[in-house]
Parts: structure tokens; sequence; C-alpha cells
């Protein structure tokens, strides 16, 4: 026991040590998580390169695409939700039912025809943090029950050790490979056939062993293969580019598994649990021990919470302007509206009171640390209204694209007061709140 905890431990450190030195090594830029919510798209649509532009750029990354009226090749993006339809018309489908934790995923499909593989070129060479992944429902539902092309995973008694497996390459600026990651997207190898497996959630992949790159390839191989080449459909999902693994969402709600309240947290105390409103989502602080949660009026120009995370502050280097005190952490939240460069009013509900010097900061690595307080009114004691205009004020990616992404906090000075009577603009005691 004592040898198997020390080669566990060394392991432990040798990852450490190529954490540490991909992230220090000269020529490293670090990037922000490529979520695909900067993308614009109709409910349950889907992006495919019908409009021949030949790639698609989301965070400063471009996806390779390649189309003609028969087929397509590289990355499309989607945000369709069915997770029943199988065959060809499961090919936008992610089967994890949405994106990791927003609406928006890619969906990559390899060709070993076509001129360059599915690849994501990064707009300067830096080291990738990992990856979330996922079956499409076309390829999921093949390996599940086979198909006039393929064979069912396991063959009839269960028992053939079948496997699918995405291999990612890294390439450095001059083109050169840095490394290779796989990662199985489907198992049946293991002699224990209760261990075998087809991927139907989002999985994360650490890809930092590629070290510095300016390019992902991915490429796709299955045991099923006959004279033609790959029989299993070639297709996967990719979310959360440059993200991390404490994100995992496995019920695919946009809340990560580690920050989901209890079913009887009740924030805007309407008497109905925030777990059980559409028009509410509420999540543990990553800073202290509080719950915070976002809600928006039914029936307006809001038509969901797609994701809500928390976020400790302590974790963003750039310290200029952030106050002293932000109990709750940040909480970084995506709205979806009902049109293009809508204007919006949601509140924010708070577990403990605020004291009456807080004020309501934002912050994106473009602008830093920012007094909100223009936008931001003071409800009571726990609760804030946050006024937010797609492609405007409040919105951190600036376009309008029917999409507001909106991280923020509340924040005070160590000297700061009791419980608050006054307002970031105005004092609106008797003003009701949603849900009231």
């Amino acid at each position: 026991m004592k040898k198997k905890a020390s080669l566990f431990k060394a392991i432990g450190l040798m990852s450490l040590a190529l954490f540490l030195f991909v992230m220090f090594s000269p020529g490293f830029t670090s990037a922000a998580t490529v979520d695909f919510e900067d993308l614009q798209l109709d409910s349950e649509s889907y992006w495919n390169g019908a409009d021949e532009s030949g790639k698609f750029t989301s965070c400063e990354a471009s996806f390779n695409n390649n189309y003609d009226a028969q087929w397509w090749d590289g990355f499309s993006y989607s945000n369709i939700t069915d997770t029943e339809t199988s065959g060809m018309d499961g090919q936008y489908n992610a089967i994890a039912g949405s994106g990791q934790v927003s609406s928006n995923y890619a969906v990559a499909y390899y060709s070993a025809w076509a001129e360059s593989p599915p690849t994501i070129t990064f707009p300067t060479p830096q080291v990738v943090s990992g990856a979330y992944f996922t079956n499409n429902n076309y390829a999921y539902y093949s390996m599940l029950e086979g198909d006039q092309f393929a064979k069912k995973f396991g063959g009839d008694d269960g028992t053939d050790p079948d496997w699918f497996l995405l291999t990612i390459t890294g390439r450095d600026a001059d083109g050169n490979e840095t490394g290779t990651v796989e990662f199985y997207l489907a198992d049946f190898r293991p002699d224990d056939n209760s261990q075998d497996y087809i991927v139907d959630n989002w999985r994360w992949v650490d890809l930092t062993s590629l070290g510095t790159v300016k390019s992902l390839e991915f490429s796709l191989t299955s045991s099923d293969t006959g004279e033609w080449g790959m029989n299993t459909p070639a297709f996967f999902c990719i979310d959360n580019v440059n993200g991390s693994p404490a994100d995992q969402d496995a019920d695919s709600d946009g809340i990560p598994d580690n920050q989901e309240v209890a079913d009887t947290v009740d924030l805007n105390a309407d008497g109905t649990p925030d777990n059980s409103q559409n028009n509410m989502a509420s999540v543990k602080a990553a800073a202290g021990s509080g719950q915070i949660g976002v809600a928006f009026a039914p029936g307006g120009t809001v038509n969901k919470i797609s994701a809500i995370k928390s976020i400790d502050p302590a974790t963003i280097e750039d310290t200029a302007g952030r106050p002293e005190n932000m109990p709750f952490g940040l909480i970084d939240f995506v709205l979806r509206g009902n049109a293009p460069g809508y204007t919006a009013t949601v509140t924010v509900h708070l577990s403990e009171d605020v004291p009456d010097s807080a004020k309501w900061y934002k912050y994106d690595q473009a602008s830093g640390w920012k007094d909100y307080s223009s936008h931001a009114t003071l409800l009571n004691s726990r609760t804030i209204r946050l006024d937010l205009k797609d492609g405007g004020y409040g919105d951190a990616d600036g376009i309008a694209n029917g999409i507001i992404r909106d991280p923020g906090g509340v924040g005070y000075a160590s000297s700061g007061g009791g419980v608050s009577s006054g307002c970031f603009i105005e004092t609106l005691w008797n003003t009701p709140v949603f849900g009231d």
C-alpha cells in the first residue's frame, strides 16, 4: 500500500511539474474559454457551412469547415436539444441534449478523404487546458443499436471488444506536432462487460500535455472498419475549449455540478424552490458559503437563462479596481433573448445581507474591473436589479446577437458599514421583485 501511495504521489508531482512547465514556458498565452455562445442561432437549429464561408470563429478561435451541396466536413455548430433522433437526421445533435453548461456546442465530422481534418486554430500559440467531448446522436445510436452500415458495439452477445477513439494532435506555429491525446468515445474492450460504455454526457479531456500549440487537429478511428474505411459514423461534439474540469455539468442544466443548490433553496422567497422555476437559476457561491440566484420576468424579452456559474475573484490575476470583499464572488450568467439588441432586466437574489457601501462590479478581460452602479439598483438588502442590453451595457461580448453574458458581483471595502438602506442609484424598497 505504501508503494502504491508513493507511486500516486510521484505521478501527481510529475503532473503538477508538467503543468507548471507548460504554463510558464516562453510563448505561453492564456485564452478565454471557447463556449460558442457568441454565435447566433435560432432555437433548435444549426450552422453547417452552407454559406460557403469555409470556417467560423468563436472567441477568436477559428474552426475549419468544408461544404458542398452533398456533404460537409470539419466543424459545424448547433443548439439542438433532441436526444432521440438517430441516423443522419441526428448528425447535428449532441447526445447530452445541450452544450456542456450552455446552449451552443460544436459538432465535428472527420473524413479521411478531406483535404484537412477538423482543426481549431488559435490567434496566438497557447497552452490549451482541455475541452469537453461527447458523441452526437448519429454515432451514439449507431454504436448502441447498429445500422445498415455499422455494427452494434459488443456484438449480439456484448463480448466483442469494440472501440471508438478520438485522437487530438497539437501543432506549434510551424506546424510541427507537439503531441497527441487519446479519448475513447466508446470502449467495449474490458473483460468485465459491465465496464463497457458509450459516452452520452460531456466528458472533460485534459490537453495541457500537448504544450504550447497554435492549432489542434482531430481524427477518429474505430474497431468497426471495412473495405471502404471506418463504418462507425465519424462525428463527435466539443464544447468549452480552454474551460475547466470544475465546470462539469452531468445533468446539462447549465449549472456546474459542484455549484448546484439544494432543491429546498428559495432565494427569492416566493414559496417555490428556485430549482423548480424556469425563470430563475441559483448557484453556490465560489467565494464564501453563500448562495446567489438570477431571475427574470416571464413573458418579457428574456427567454431563458442558459448557463450560470460562480467564479472566485481570487482566481483572476487582474486586481486593478477589484473591491476588497466579494462575498458571493462573481456570478457569470448567459441570457437568451427574443431578438438581437434586446434590453433585459433581471434580479439578483442573495442568501445574506450586503452592507450599505456595496456596489455591483463587472469584470471582463477587455475592460477589467468596472463599477456598474449606473445600471444596478438595490431593491432591498438581499436583492439587486440589473439593467442590461444585448450588445451594449452589461453584455460582455459587445455583440447584438440575442445573447447577454454578464459576469459581475457585489463588492465592498472591509470597512463597509452595516446592512444596506442605501442604493446604487436609488432605494426601491417597495419595488416588486420577480416572483413576489
